[in-house]
């Protein structure tokens, strides 16, 4: 385990179990691949940060900013991240407590219009071409007479 993430893992857990109430809500609608079926994790260690929600498959994080936050530190942060692939979505707590399905209305558009990492694309095409492959396999021989072979 690397260094960073050995040392932040005691920390996200201490996050989980101490969240505010704006993080309790949105992990109530983020869990259990609620939306488009897709698994988030909370207060999850990435690099040298902890992120409050992640969806690897995605690479969306979504962070529910508090008055503790720092404008100058959430830029560095949001750039680093961005550099390893990932876009951060950040909500005030007030608009999570009080416009929750604006909230999510949000999180699912971005997560529709976020194409997955090229390696899942890859996949993707792989497991596509089996399926075609299956898919002749029950095809009968005297179906391709009348193409001439």
């Amino acid at each position: 385990m690397p260094k960073a993430r050995k040392r932040l893992t005691p920390l996200a857990r201490k996050l989980r179990k101490n969240s505010t109430d704006a993080e309790r809500l949105l992990w109530s609608r983020l869990r259990a691949k609620q939306i488009e079926g897709l698994k988030f994790r909370q207060q999850q260690p990435i690099g040298n940060y902890i992120v409050d929600f992640v969806c690897f498959k995605k690479r969306i994080i979504v962070e529910a900013d508090g008055g503790q936050h720092s404008k100058e530190r959430d830029a560095e942060r949001d750039h680093w991240l961005g550099e390893q692939g990932f876009t951060t979505l950040r909500f005030w707590d007030n608009d999570i407590l009080t416009n929750i399905h604006g909230v999510l209305e949000v999180i699912r558009s971005h997560c529709l219009k976020t194409p997955p990492p090229a390696k899942d694309i890859a996949i993707w095409q792989v497991k596509s071409i089996f399926i075609m492959i299956d898919d002749m396999d029950i095809l009968d021989d005297n179906m391709f007479s009348d193409l001439g072979g």
